[in-house]
C-alpha cells in the first residue's frame, strides 16, 4: 500500500464549484440517500476513517476507503473529478494529508494497478468541517484531476487514502444509513461494492467481513474524451492563419457565441450548448460519439467584422477520443468610417472649437482618406460658425483624427442653431455614418420690456 502512494503526484488541488452539464457524475452509489448520512464507529476509531485502532498496526498508518464503479468503456472512459462527502476533522498540527485514488479492479472486486489521482490534499486548506464525526456534520467536495485516470478493466475503484500525521488526527468519509435506528430502511445496494484498506488486514469488503453495506460518498465524474474546440481571431492580413506579432498584430474576437446545434436549423436555441469565445478559446468537452454541428450566433458578431475563414455551421463527426483542436474562425473587418455628433455652448464673444472626432473601425494597413465639408443648416455660415472643407488622412494603425469647427460667440438671443460635417470619398474604407450633426446651444437671455410680452 505505501510503495504505491510514490506514484501520486504532489499538486494542488482545485475544488469544482460547479459541473460540466455534458459530463456525467457516477452517483450509482449515492442515489437514494434522503436526511440520513452518517459516520460509524468501530472499536474506538470510525470505519470509513481515522483512527482505526482495531485494524491499524500504528495509529498514523494510511486508511483506505473505496467505492467500485463500472467502465462504460474501459481504455476509453476518464475520470474528470471525484466528489468526496468529509468531516468530523480533527487537525491540531495541520500534518494530515489524503489523497484521492483510481484503480482498477484486481479481477475479485477489490482494487488493483494504481490508474491515477491526486495526492497530497490538506483537510484543513479544503475547509472540512470539524467536530465529532457522530454529529454526522459533512460537506462535499469536488476534486479535479490535472490528468485524468482512465480505467482498462470492466469495473474501477474510487478511493480516499488518509494519512493521519498523529494518533489525535480524525477524518470521516460519509456513509449512507444502514438501517434502524439510524434511519427507517437500510440505504446502500447491498452489492458489496465497497472496501477498506488497513496496515492490519490489508484490502476488505466492509459487507463480507462486516455485514455493512452503506455505500461511501465517493463519486466520481466519468466523462468520454471527444471535444471541439478552437480561436476566433481578427485576420487582418487575409491570410487565414493566425499571426498574432507584428506588422500586423492580430488580435482574438472575444464574446463570440459559439454552440452545438443539435436540431441543425441554424438558430440558437435555448438548452442548445454554448461556448463564449474568451481571449478568443472556446470549446466543449466531454463529448459523446456522434455528429455534431458547431455553429457560430450571427447576433453576437462584433460590428465590422465578418467571417472569412472558417465555414458556418461546421459538421463534425466525433469518435472515441478524438480531439478536435483547431476549429477556428477567422473574421476580416470592415474599415467602416464615423462621426459623432456634438453640442456645446454658444458663448459670448470670440470662437470656440467644436471638435468632431471621425473613427475607423479598424487599423488598416492601407492609407485610408476621407473628404469633409461644413455646410450650414439652421446655423450661418460666417456669423455663427466658419465653413471649411478639406482631407482626413489615416496612417496605418491610425483608427481616430479629430476635426474642429470654429464657432462665432455673441450675446444676440437666436435659439439653438444647427451645422453639419458631411464625409465624402472616402479612399480603402467605407463611410457607415457620414454626417455629424453640431448643435450651437442658444445660452442668451431674451428679455421683454414692462408690460409687453412675446408670443
Amino acid at each position: 500500500m505505501k510503495s504505491r502512494y510514490l506514484l501520486m503526484s504532489l499538486v494542488g488541488v482545485c475544488v469544482i464549484d460547479s459541473l460540466d452539464a455534458q459530463c456525467v457524475v457516477a452517483d450509482t452509489q449515492w442515489e437514494n440517500i434522503g436526511p440520513t448520512p452518517i459516520n460509524y464507529g468501530f472499536g474506538g476509531g470510525w470505519i470509513s476513517g481515522v483512527p482505526d485502532p482495531v485494524n491499524s498496526v500504528l495509529p498514523t498508518d494510511p486508511k483506505g476507503i473505496y467505492e467500485r464503479y463500472f467502465t462504460p468503456n474501459p481504455g476509453i472512459t476518464r475520470i474528470d473529478a471525484v466528489r468526496v462527502g468529509l468531516g468530523g476533522l480533527t487537525d491540531d498540527n495541520g500534518d494530515m494529508t489524503f489523497q484521492v485514488t483510481v484503480y482498477d479492479d484486481d479481477g475479485t472486486g477489490a482494487p488493483g494497478t494504481l490508474v491515477g489521482g491526486l495526492s497530497g490534499i490538506s483537510p484543513i486548506d479544503l475547509g472540512v468541517p470539524q467536530g465529532d464525526p457522530a454529529d454526522n456534520v459533512y460537506q462535499e467536495f469536488w476534486i479535479d484531476f490535472p490528468i485524468d485516470p482512465t480505467p482498462t478493466t470492466s469495473s474501477f475503484h474510487v478511493g480516499v487514502e488518509i494519512f493521519p500525521g498523529g494518533s489525535e488526527d480524525v477524518l470521516v468519509v460519509t456513509t449512507s444509513c444502514l438501517g434502524p435506528p439510524g434511519c427507517p430502511v437500510a440505504e446502500g445496494e447491498s452489492d458489496a461494492s465497497n472496501h477498506i484498506f488497513t496496515t492490519g488486514f490489508g484490502y476488505e469488503n466492509l459487507q463480507t467481513v462486516y455485514g455493512a453495506d452503506f455505500d461511501v460518498n465517493i463519486v466520481p465524474k466519468i466523462i468520454e474524451p471527444a471535444s471541439i474546440s478552437g480561436f476566433a481571431w481578427i485576420d487582418f492580413n487575409g491570410n487565414g492563419a493566425i499571426d498574432p506579432g507584428p506588422p500586423d498584430d492580430e488580435i482574438s474576437v472575444d464574446d463570440l457565441v459559439v454552440y452545438l446545434d443539435l436540431n441543425s436549423n441554424n438558430i440558437k436555441d435555448p438548452g442548445e450548448p454554448e461556448s463564449i469565445t474568451d481571449q478568443g478559446l472556446y470549446g466543449f468537452h466531454c463529448l459523446a460519439v456522434g455528429n455534431y454541428s458547431v455553429a457560430l450566433d450571427t447576433q453576437s458578431f462584433p460590428s465590422g467584422l465578418e467571417l472569412t475563414t472558417g465555414i458556418n455551421p461546421t459538421a463534425i463527426s466525433l469518435t472515441a477520443s478524438q480531439y478536435v483542436e483547431n476549429l477556428d474562425f477567422g473574421f476580416m473587418p470592415f474599415f467602416d468610417l464615423s462621426i459623432n455628433d456634438v453640442a456645446l455652448l454658444e458663448g459670448d464673444s470670440g470662437t470656440s472649437n467644436f471638435d468632431f472626432t471621425v473613427s475607423l473601425t479598424y487599423p488598416s494597413e492601407d492609407t485610408v482618406e476621407v473628404d469633409y465639408t461644413v455646410v450650414a443648416v439652421t446655423a450661418d455660415a460666417g456669423s455663427d460658425f466658419i465653413a471649411t472643407s478639406g482631407t482626413l488622412i489615416f496612417l496605418p494603425s491610425e483608427i481616430e483624427k479629430t476635426l474642429s469647427v470654429e464657432v462665432v460667440g455673441d450675446m444676440i438671443y437666436e435659439g439653438n442653431e444647427a451645422f453639419q460635417i458631411i464625409l465624402s470619398n472616402a479612399v480603402n474604407a467605407n463611410i457607415a455614418v457620414g454626417t455629424g450633426i453640431g448643435t450651437i446651444i442658444e445660452d442668451d437671455d431674451l428679455i421683454f420690456a414692462e408690460g409687453f410680452n412675446g408670443d
